[in-house]
């Protein structure tokens, strides 16, 4: 599912719910920011935690405000490119997404539906229109386009942050969250932070169906996790995943691994080829 926080005072983020964040959503976390008029990104893919906090820690004190994201995989394949966040114009704007999936068409194998919804949608509309995260029309549009699904975009001509479909998430301690299922403890329903919002508890934090009281998700969507992580092996990619990549996709792949110096999945991947029965 992932999960963006959103702070308004970065180096006070709860250290807890970082955590538990990346226990959810382990297949890449980045960050994005301003400093002196330029933006400011990085994404990893985390082996462990302390990856996590030693990005956060390197960039927590420059600015103001920031964008913080854990992958979870749904389209595409695990590798930096389909971390966030994703570039919409260099050097210009920024996006982070969560959401089950976007309402695009996915025409490019190995991509993530982030990755396809900005190269064949978001770009053009920021294209033809520089000052388009300004209007509150758009705004509303993409909120309804988009669904259940949140977007936060980082532009730097107007030098701010803008949340698409905020209300889908909940505000804590100067963060927004965009969801609350990475969440191991419960917490309070309803939030006065600056909103006038509930959040319910009764409802999928994935698709929307009712759940048990005091769950985030619903039964189908908590056997598809389960499932997903019961195969998981941190930052690895299966011989499935691997074989339906094309030369492209497999170099990235190995460029990813050596720019990591992560040589235990190569050599588990190629310890794997060799010794598939025939």
């Amino acid at each position: 599912m992932c999960l963006i926080i959103y702070s308004k005072n970065p180096s006070k983020i709860s250290i807890d719910d970082m955590e538990q964040s990346f226990l959810s959503n382990r297949d890449g976390f980045g960050i994005m920011y301003l400093k002196d008029n330029k933006i400011i990104t990085e994404k990893i893919l985390p082996k462990k935690f302390d990856d996590c906090l030693k990005l956060y820690n390197k960039h927590k004190n420059n600015c103001k405000e920031m964008g913080l994201h854990w992958r979870f995989k749904t389209v595409g394949n695990i590798n930096l490119d389909n971390c966030h966040p994703h570039k919409v114009l260099k050097d210009q704007v920024y996006l982070m997404h969560n959401g089950p999936a976007l309402p695009i068409p996915i025409l490019d194998h190995g991509k993530s539906d982030t990755n396809q919804f900005i190269k064949y949608y978001f770009r053009n509309l920021i294209l033809r229109d520089s000052n388009i995260l300004e209007n509150k029309s758009f705004i509303k549009n993409i909120n309804d386009f988009i669904g259940s699904d949140k977007l936060l975009v980082l532009d730097r001509k107007s030098e701010k942050f803008t949340i698409f479909n905020s209300q889908n998430g909940y505000y804590e301690n100067d963060c927004w969250y965009s969801n609350s299922y990475f969440k191991t403890k419960k917490i309070k329903s309803t939030f006065n932070f600056n909103s006038q919002y509930t959040i319910n508890h009764n409802t999928c934090d994935y698709c929307g169906e009712d759940t048990k009281k005091n769950e985030f998700l619903c039964e189908s969507c908590k056997y598809e996790e389960d499932s997903y992580y019961n195969d998981y092996t941190s930052n690895n990619v299966n011989l499935i995943d691997l074989a339906q990549m094309d030369k492209e996709e497999i170099d990235q792949f190995v460029k990813d691994k050596i720019e990591l110096d992560d040589n235990d999945s190569l050599t588990d991947c190629i310890y794997d080829l060799i010794h598939q029965p025939y």
